[in-house]
């Protein structure tokens, strides 16, 4: 038990100096100046939301100034949900296409290797069952 509880600190302390993260693996600084850039997108929005409704004071009274920045806000929101809503459906419809690329090679290898295998097998069922429990003992034996 010892022996695994050093194994487990020796990969823990590997996996925190390493450069990637255990889950993501995205480097650290990646992830660091995505982080960075987020929050100066973000404050940068607030000073131009600010500007806005600077701009406007100028042009109505505070409480429309207000609403129609309200609503400016609003909108831009709606419209980057729009476009997050169809990037997923774009994504998922891509994922969903490659998906049943890979099932149908998958079928086609199966049959392949089903039509290779099944006249021996028919010919020689003792044989067949001897074999597939060899092999499933080494298996078994390795720790597969």
């Amino acid at each position: 038990m010892n022996g695994y509880l050093k194994l487990a600190e020796q990969f823990l302390i590997s996996r925190v100096i390493s450069s990637d993260f255990p889950v993501t693996n995205k480097t650290k600084a990646r992830l660091g100046l995505g982080a960075l850039s987020g929050l100066l997108i973000f404050l940068g929005l607030i000073f131009l939301a600010t500007a806005y409704y600077i701009w406007l004071m100028d042009e109505f009274t505070p409480e429309v100034a207000m609403t129609i920045l309200g609503l400016s806000l609003t909108f831009l929101g709606a419209m980057s949900a729009f476009f997050a809503q169809m990037l997923m459906k774009h994504k998922n419809k891509r994922r969903k296409q490659f998906e049943r690329q890979i099932e149908h090679a998958l079928i086609e290898t199966l049959d392949l290797i089903n039509g290779e295998v099944e006249k021996p097998i028919r010919d020689n069922p003792k044989t067949a069952i001897a074999l597939a429990a060899l092999i499933g003992g080494i298996i078994g034996h390795r720790g597969f």
